[in-house]
């Protein structure tokens, strides 16, 4: 098994198949998913493979066709804390198309997995080419990142009113 995302290449009419499975494009014409295939990888990680590490340069997000990943934080108290288990039809790392800073956390296939990549300098080339149908990308990242945000809000709020029910902190 090679080390490296592969272009979809040869794959093109699979990988559009692929990308149709995943609700994030349910609203996405046949037209559109082939031109943004066009710009997509598709790699295998073997179970328990590295797919990023914390404090990694990030340059791009991961659509799981098959398999799981498991999401965890380095924490100087708990050793690896989990953040996240992922699996088909998720996805992970879109903060890397947003910014040019280090991954906030490690990623690590549970299972054999297929990730199709998108590449931040893919994209934006993309962008610049295409703009109504990258604004329709962005749009949507948008909505769940939006939504990401406000159940991780909720999460923080029920622990702050457990905490606090149980004289812990005030």
């Amino acid at each position: 098994m090679l080390n490296y995302f592969n272009r979809n290449g040869n794959n093109h009419v699979s990988v559009i198949s692929q990308l149709q499975s995943f609700p994030y494009f349910s609203d996405f014409a046949g037209n559109e998913l082939r031109a943004f295939a066009k710009i997509v990888y598709v790699r295998w990680f073997r179970k328990g493979e590295t797919i990023y590490q914390e404090n990694d340069h990030g340059i791009g997000m991961y659509f799981i066709q098959k398999g799981s990943v498991k999401l965890f934080k380095n924490s100087q108290l708990n050793g690896n804390e989990q953040i996240s288990t992922l699996g088909e039809h998720d996805f992970f790392g879109e903060q890397s198309l947003f910014n040019d800073q280090q991954r906030t956390q490690t990623a690590v296939a549970l299972e054999e997995c297929c990730l199709i990549g998108v590449f931040r300098p893919d994209l934006l080339n993309f962008i610049d080419r295409k703009p109504r149908m990258g604004n329709k990308i962005l749009m949507k990242l948008a909505q769940i990142i939006d939504t990401r945000l406000q159940q991780t809000t909720d999460e923080l709020t029920e622990m702050k009113e457990k905490l606090a029910n149980s004289d812990i902190i005030r």
